[in-house]
Parts: C-alpha cells; sequence; structure tokens
C-alpha cells in the first residue's frame, strides 16, 4: 500500500513558487507567521496574499513530506482563491491548474467545489464537452461506503451552487449538442452524393438546434437577466436613455451615459460595478470590506457629483438602507460565459 502521507504527485505551479529554493524551514514557519497575520488583518482580498501562502505551505511539505497536515491549507487556498476567479483577478489558465492538480491532490476524497469551479473555466473557454463532466462530478452524490471521506461542509455545494451547477450543465449540454449540429451539417456539405434523408437529418438539426443569430451578450437589469445580439449590444450603449457598464472586457471595462462614453477613477468604477452587479441596496459595510476601504461615503459623494456634471440626475445615487442606482435604466453587459456571473 503506497503511504498516504507523502504527496504522491507535484503541483504543475510548483515551479513558479519564489520559495523553492529555500531549505530553511524555521525561516518558512517565520514567514508564515507573518503572512498568516496580513490575511487575518484584512487583507484575505489580496489574491497576492493567497498565492504566496500556497506557495509556502508547497514548499514547507517538500521539505516535510511526513507532516500530511499542509495538505489541508492547501486545498482551503485554492479553494479561496475560487473567489479570485469569480472577480476575474486570476490567470483562468493558470486556476485551472490549481484545481485540476487540487482534485488529484484530494483524491479518492471527494471535493466538489473544485470540480464546480474548473466547470465554469471550461465553460468560459467554450470547452463544454470537459465542462460537462466537470459539473456532472460536481452534482455527483458522494456514497460514504466508496470513498474515504465525504466533502468537508467547505468544500460542497450550497444550494445556490447546486441549482447553479445544474443550470450550467444544461446549457453546455446545449452548447456541445450545437458543436456537434454544425459538425454533423459541415460533413452534409462535403458528402460527395447525399441521398434523399440526409438532407431531412440537416433541416432538424437547423429548426430545433442550431440559431439563425447568436446572442453573444447578457444584459442585468432590475427586471432579471435577458440574451441580446452584437446588434442590440451596439444599439444600447449609444441608447441616450440608459445607464451602462459594460463589463465585455474586463481589463477595459466601460460606462455609457447618455449614449456617451464617460471617464471614472479606477476606485469610483469599482464601486459603480458593485451597485450594477447587485442591483439592489448595498449595505455601507460590504462596500468597505469589499474594496478595503473607509470613508464610504466620501467616495459616494464625489462619484454622485461626477455623475451629475455628466449630465445625470444628482439622486441617480441612493443611500437608504444601503446604496443603489436611482435610474430608470441602468444596465450590465457581460458576456454570456462569464464565470463572474455565473458561478
Amino acid at each position: 500500500m503506497p503511504n498516504r502521507s507523502i504527496p504522491m504527485f507535484k503541483f504543475r505551479a510548483a515551479g513558479n513558487s519564489p520559495f523553492k529554493e529555500i531549505k530553511d524551514t524555521q525561516y518558512l514557519e517565520e514567514l508564515e507567521q507573518s503572512l498568516l497575520d496580513q490575511y487575518e488583518n484584512g487583507e484575505r482580498s489580496s489574491y497576492e496574499l493567497k498565492e504566496k501562502l500556497f506557495y509556502l505551505y508547497l514548499r514547507l511539505w517538500e521539505l516535510e513530506p511526513e507532516k500530511d497536515f499542509y495538505r489541508n491549507p492547501i486545498t482551503r487556498l485554492v479553494l479561496d482563491i475560487g473567489w479570485d476567479i469569480k472577480r476575474r483577478k486570476v490567470n483562468y489558465e493558470q486556476a485551472q491548474l490549481f484545481f485540476e492538480d487540487l482534485i488529484q491532490l484530494a483524491k479518492p476524497h471527494a471535493l466538489p467545489i473544485a470540480h464546480y469551479r474548473l466547470g465554469f473555466i471550461h465553460f468560459y473557454n467554450k470547452r463544454y464537452h470537459s465542462a460537462i463532466r466537470s459539473f456532472e462530478k460536481a452534482l455527483q452524490r458522494h456514497n460514504p461506503d466508496r470513498v474515504e471521506r465525504l466533502p468537508l461542509p467547505n468544500e460542497r455545494l450550497n444550494e445556490s451552487q447546486s441549482m447553479k451547477a445544474q443550470a450550467q450543465l444544461a446549457e453546455s449540454h446545449y452548447k456541445y449538442s450545437v458543436e456537434l449540429a454544425i459538425r454533423a451539417k459541415r460533413m452534409y456539405e462535403e458528402l460527395g452524393n447525399p441521398d434523399d434523408y440526409d438532407i431531412d437529418y440537416i433541416m432538424k438539426l437547423e429548426r430545433e438546434i442550431l440559431r439563425e443569430e447568436s446572442k453573444p451578450y447578457m444584459c442585468l437589469t432590475p427586471a432579471g437577466r435577458s440574451s441580446i445580439s452584437e446588434q442590440e449590444y451596439r444599439e444600447l450603449r449609444e441608447a441616450e436613455a440608459a445607464f451602462i457598464f459594460d463589463c465585455t472586457d474586463h481589463d477595459e471595462q466601460r460606462v455609457y451615459v447618455k449614449g456617451k462614453l464617460r471617464a471614472f477613477s479606477a476606485r469610483r468604477m469599482q464601486i459603480l460595478e458593485i451597485l450594477f452587479e447587485k442591483q439592489k441596496p448595498v449595505p455601507q459595510k460590504e462596500i468597505a470590506d469589499k474594496l478595503n476601504i473607509s470613508q464610504v461615503s466620501r467616495y459616494m459623494n464625489e462619484l454622485k457629483r461626477l455623475l451629475s456634471e455628466y449630465g445625470l440626475d444628482e439622486q441617480t445615487i441612493i443611500a437608504d438602507n444601503g446604496y443603489y442606482i436611482n435610474h430608470p435604466n441602468p444596465i450590465l453587459i457581460f458576456n454570456e460565459n462569464d464565470p463572474k456571473y455565473l458561478m
């Protein structure tokens, strides 16, 4: 029997570790305490800090392979990084490696939340067949007689995540069926001598699976979500009656006021994004915690003054049991596959 206290493989990300040349465990343990103090003192949102801790525990485990307890903080940190994925603060390809290696590390233990996060990464990258497998594993019921350990509470899906995984599984099946239908149609077009029945198959695919118009964007408004086409997307941005936060490019988010692109500082963009995402009152403490700022009211007043300069009513942002956008047509636009708004 293999010794389960010794790692059976290495994380592929270990080569990027800033600690890979350090052999002094005492020094690493002192550094661990310093990083943990930062982590517990309000810097939880720092992806860089989590990544440092992750690499630190990996190195300690390499130097002390008999100490299997390093497995738990490594698992916790990678799962925590999942929230940074949702906020688009981490490279998706690197995140995929993290989750795939974490699943291997946990075997034969069940780890539904890692499969859940991985499913959204596959879906975002249009790997629909892989997304199907990940969501199915995330939703799988676990028999205690067949696994060494059932998932811990933070490793399971909550009710909301289970619903989203089921919905995204259905969407993945649909997207994959479209891929297969397109492939079948191309095969038909390449047939040298199709018979009279071949066209019936293609017509059925076009009628039941393929769509004439692609709708690659989603809109979030107080009324709910809806899909829009490229043409509708362009028209919305030019609409004078709309107040739009455009998240289709996370590296360059944009705000349109009365059909015009307007400039905002990075901090004001962060505040607007929170308000557009929620579409309901957001408590001041929640904004302060998410952005690690104090004096939220000062930032809000500055933002309201700027919106007024851009031609909006002074009461476009209101404080009433939290801050919210008081505009007749606030719209958040994002890519249909964006995991930030799916997970």
